[in-house]
């Protein structure tokens, strides 16, 4: 049970990273399609992901790389057809995303091997790897949002740097959490649920950074506003 809570919230991370870089990257989503349509169609390509996943384990490796490859790709392609841009920014937008995912597991896999090279001599621990891969695939997203991202250009530096303090903090953490612990068998729930954690954090940091900076952003409009009617309201007094 435990097992299949944590491949439900490796999903959700998974989807959540995906759904920010699409929002950052092409910004301008259908407004005629209803939010919930949006994201349900997120959780169904997860789904699929997860489906893809578990029938690839019956096929050589080989074709079931090529099939996952594929099938990550269409359904990332799928998701960018909610947003009012180019052909050109959408497959641009799938191809980076997926390069990113293997470019975020080759880092976080090297990472840990010069950490901590002793745990590849055992068994290969899968919730621990993909949930640390999914962090790095998170910090890149941040950089990609930020040299690339429409929605990024309009917000403050201090915000954006604050972003990338928990995805940095978290990886670090990761890196030095020694999971020859859960190899042994001592407290293995207690190192999963740090990198558990460790990915909520992220996720809830971003949400609370980007709600400030929304809440910040429009309370110096009103500022501006108010300044605005003041002014007109002296020149009419004045007239």
């Amino acid at each position: 049970m435990l097992q299949l809570l944590i491949h439900i919230f490796t999903y959700g991370f998974d989807l959540f990273i995906l759904l920010k870089f699409l929002q950052n990257i092409l910004k301008n989503r259908r407004e005629n399609i209803p939010v919930i349509f949006f994201y349900g169609t997120g959780v169904l390509m997860e789904i699929i992901l997860f489906l893809n996943e578990y029938l690839m384990v019956f096929v050589p490796d080989r074709p079931a790389k090529y099939i996952t490859n594929i099938v990550s790709f269409l359904t990332t392609f799928l998701l960018t057809l909610f947003f009012s841009s180019s052909l050109i920014s959408k497959i641009f937008t799938t191809l980076s995303f997926q390069l990113l995912v293997v470019v975020g597991e080759y880092i976080f896999t090297m990472l840990m091997y010069l950490v901590q090279p002793e745990i590849f001599q055992h068994v290969t621990l899968n919730t621990p790897m993909n949930l640390g891969s999914k962090v790095i695939l998170f910090f890149l997203t941040l950089i990609v949002s930020m040299i690339f991202g429409k929605s990024f250009r309009d917000i403050h530096k201090g915000y954006q740097l604050l972003i990338f303090t928990t995805p940095a903090a978290s990886i670090i953490i990761m890196l030095f959490t020694p999971l020859v612990n859960i190899i042994n068998g001592n407290d293995h729930a207690f190192y999963l649920s740090i990198y558990i954690c460790l990915s909520a954090l992220n996720v809830v940091n971003y949400i609370l950074l980007n709600y400030t900076h929304h809440q910040t952003a429009e309370l110096f409009r009103l500022r501006h506003m108010e300044q605005l009617a003041d002014y007109q309201q002296e020149k009419y007094m004045q007239l």
